[in-house]
């Protein structure tokens, strides 16, 4: 059978938009009217995914200031460790201009001997980088200004001295240019503006709201409805829960079409085109009913606290592309676990929200060749005025088979943002150099 890569694709991927909205506290009152219930359900869900997003689109339509600090540590025991940072300190106004500056960092440890044939060459390296640039982009022009580059090689690698060298004399070359500034030119550097111009427009934030609403539309669980009376899943008042398929499905293409088309209309159609497809082809669905079998479902709809609700799915199991896919969802009032097998893979996830501000998570994912464990956090705030979010996520390659070398391995990235209103503005330098200049005395 030929695989359809774009169909599989945005089905998998609707499938888990729905299925991951389903869960987001002590027995309290009855449950009440079903309809009511489940449109309170609705708006939670909802504003799960779209408050944070509208909030930063709001705080995109005007002058906002965005700190950012990105860091991914990676150690491995055999081979080494290091750290590769960026952080960004930026203002952008209305008019779509920018200022910048950045700085970067990249730290390096190997091990003095490294017993893998293909690392051989990187043994005994201790290597420390930096960067620092600040870049403004006024009205159709670029500017950078290099504030410091800077690397050194230590260790007892035997190519380190080459190394160091080839540094110095680079290093020699650019040193005039350290503190000034060079406008890009040429027709090279037009295309790079007219680029960050595109990015940082209207028309992208329209875009990337007409994304997010599609997003949420995933979230309408209409085809969820009443099975018989009020009842208890786990002592908590609760609503038995039947699949109408045919909704489902309909709901289902309907909005993998919706999400297809905008992403086709503003982005790299190749993202999910294959050569088999036409561009224009929608799913249906009764294709979707083709490749995707409920063979079982019990799900209930569950009360915590006043006006809380969600929903626990002990069983679903599923054919698609004749491979049984089972699939499991439990919550609590501050809780949610999910757990994914199938014949050769088995994925959990655990989330604590431990109020509406910090949420953590961690999960695995584990097969005969491959073991990943996964742990993180997110902490966000906002308001009219300002959007926090801080996040981290580990990584560790329990297993391997594919490629062992990296069995052993352990990433953590962290990062931390800040969107807020701003005031300050955004000004072309009046004293600098064109970029083409320096390239010519550069060769």
């Amino acid at each position: 059978m030929k695989l359809n890569l774009k169909k599989t694709w945005v089905v998998a991927f609707g499938l888990a938009s729905t299925l991951m909205l389903f869960g987001c506290g002590t027995k309290t009152s009855p449950i009440g009217d079903f309809n009511a219930a489940m449109e309170t359900y609705n708006v939670q869900t909802k504003a799960q995914l779209l408050d944070l997003a509208n909030q930063s689109l709001k705080l995109a339509e005007q002058t906002n200031k965005n700190n950012q600090a990105l860091n991914i540590e990676f150690n491995h025991q055999k081979i080494g460790h290091g750290n590769i940072s960026l952080a960004t300190d930026s203002v952008n106004n209305k008019e779509h201009d920018f200022k910048a500056n950045v700085q970067a960092e990249l730290n390096v440890k190997t091990q003095d001997k490294i017993n893998i044939d293909m690392l051989k060459e990187a043994e005994g390296v201790d290597l420390q980088a930096k960067a620092e640039a600040n870049v403004v982009l006024k009205d159709k022009d670029l500017f950078v200004q290099l504030v410091n580059l800077d690397a050194n090689a230590k260790g007892t690698n035997k190519n380190l001295v080459v190394i160091n060298a080839q540094k110095e004399v680079f290093k020699s070359q650019i040193q005039n240019y350290f503190g000034k500034w060079l406008k890009v030119d040429g027709e090279a550097g037009n295309q790079l503006v007219n680029t960050i111009k595109i990015a940082l427009t209207q028309q992208n934030t329209t875009q990337a709201s007409e994304i997010i609403n599609v997003l949420a539309k995933f979230a309408n669980i209409s085809y969820l409805t009443q099975d018989g009376n009020e009842t208890t899943f786990n002592k908590q008042p609760a609503y038995k829960l039947k699949l109408n398929e045919d909704l489902f499905f309909q709901q289902l293409a309907d909005n993998i079409n919706e999400l297809k088309t905008i992403v086709e209309k503003n982005y790299d159609p190749m993202v999910i085109k294959d050569a088999n497809a036409k561009n224009d082809e929608k799913i249906t669905p009764e294709q979707l009913k083709e490749k995707i079998k409920v063979k079982s479902f019990e799900a209930y709809l569950v009360k915590f606290w006043e006006n809380t609700f969600k929903i626990n799915m002990p069983k679903l199991i599923l054919d698609i592309n004749w491979e049984s896919v089972e699939i499991s969802s439990s919550a609590t009032e501050d809780k949610e676990h999910y757990t994914i097998k199938t014949k050769d893979v088995t994925v959990t996830l655990n989330v604590v929200w431990a109020n509406k501000v910090n949420t953590s998570f961690d999960g695995k994912i584990e097969s005969k060749d491959v073991v990943l464990n996964l742990l993180g956090s997110l902490t966000k705030e906002s308001n009219d005025q300002a959007l926090q979010m801080d996040f981290m996520v580990k990584l560790g390659v329990e297993k391997f088979a594919p490629f062992k070398v990296v069995e052993g391995l352990e990433l953590a990235l962290t990062n931390t943002a800040r969107q807020e209103i701003s005031n300050e503005t955004v000004d072309a330098p009046k004293d600098f150099s064109l970029l083409s200049e320096m390239n010519k005395d550069l060769h």
